[in-house]
């Protein structure tokens, strides 16, 4: 099987969220050594990035992303929960609910807890908009 990449990229607040998909197609193609090191690496750069509110955007969830394709599915968790906490909300149904980075936490009781604390928060936000104020 041919190589799918030579060296693999630098990890950076731009590209963080790539580097999880890289790493969870390495994964998938058995390039375990790769995946784990990419991944780890993520972990490390979200680290280093994270500001308050900063997981809107650039870096997303990238971490309990790469945290639950490492099977550190608590950490995962956790940290889905405080960014979250923190307001997290950008392309929440895409990444919490539709990618597969999230399948190993996506059964499990807090997971599903997060999900539903942010449909509400979301219909709450919603019931107080009032347009008219536009």
């Amino acid at each position: 099987m041919p190589e799918l990449v030579g060296e693999l990229p630098e990890v950076n607040s731009m590209n963080i969220q790539k580097a999880v998909d890289l790493g969870h197609l390495l994964l998938a193609t058995g390039s375990e050594a790769q995946a784990r090191y990419l991944l780890e690496t993520v972990v490390e750069t979200f680290d280093a990035e994270y500001t308050l509110g900063s997981a809107n955007y650039p870096l997303g969830i990238s971490k309990p992303e790469a945290l639950a394709l490492l099977g550190r599915h608590d950490e995962a968790l956790l940290e889905l929960r405080r960014l979250v906490d923190d307001g997290w909300r950008m392309n929440w149904q895409f990444h919490g609910l539709l990618t597969h980075h999230l399948d190993a936490i996506r059964d499990r009781d807090e997971f599903k807890e997060i999900m539903a604390d942010i449909e509400a928060d979301l219909q709450r936000q919603n019931s107080e908009f009032d347009p008219s104020s536009l």
